[in-house]
């Protein structure tokens, strides 16, 4: 065999190989599916769902125990965060099958951490009255009412410590409040909030 022809066939093989590890796409194929999804067009998401579901939820199943139907839920999400990270041009070609399965592992476990969060809150605002026993739902619509009872400054000082995760420091910053300061008056709010959680409670 001439040396034009083994180079050429050892091209075939890398091509073959990468587009394994990239939902049987070319980087040509791919970056011409990315330019469509930007107009709206949302062909490649189909293409995802056939080439790489199956794979992805043996995955999910496999390392998380989870059902079918589970898994594929979690693929899905993460096509919509696949899809926003593509419109952001964040999604490089190379390993595409490797960092879905990826990204669908972190939705799931997010989803974990989130519901362990809730838990705990439930755990800490009902915990001086065993008596009253609430789900998920019903504990985030009372701490909703709560939290709208406290003054806007304060609600926001919580809002951003559990739900935009930030850190004290960064908020200490940006209110203008020494940390020791910050983390008195973020005590302080939390009993108020229990105390407001508790009567909202004894009143459903």
């Amino acid at each position: 065999m001439s040396y034009p022809s083994l180079v050429t066939n050892k091209l075939k093989v890398i091509e073959t190989s990468s587009k394994k590890r990239n939902f049987g796409l070319t980087e040509e194929d791919f970056l011409h599916y990315a330019t469509k999804t930007k107009s709206g067009d949302e062909s490649l998401f189909l293409h995802i769902s056939n080439t790489h579901f199956d794979q992805c939820i043996a995955y999910l199943r496999s390392k998380f125990k989870l059902g079918d139907g589970d898994a594929y839920d979690i693929c899905l999400d993460t096509m919509l965060i696949f899809r926003t990270k593509i419109l952001k041009d964040k999604i490089k070609y190379g390993n595409l099958n490797y960092l879905y399965t990826r990204m669908a592992s972190n939705v799931f476990l997010d989803r974990i951490r989130q519901s362990n969060k809730v838990d705990s809150a439930i755990d800490f605002f009902s915990e001086d009255d065993g008596s009253y026993q609430v789900n998920e739902n019903e504990f985030l619509d009372i701490l909703e009412v709560a939290m709208e009872k406290l003054d806007p400054e304060n609600k926001l000082l919580l809002e951003n410590l559990y739900f935009e995760e930030m850190d004290i420091h960064q908020i200490g910053e940006k209110m203008n409040l020494s940390y020791s300061a910050l983390r008195k008056r973020k005590q302080r709010m939390l009993e108020k909030l229990k105390s407001l959680f508790g009567t909202q409670l004894k009143n459903i």
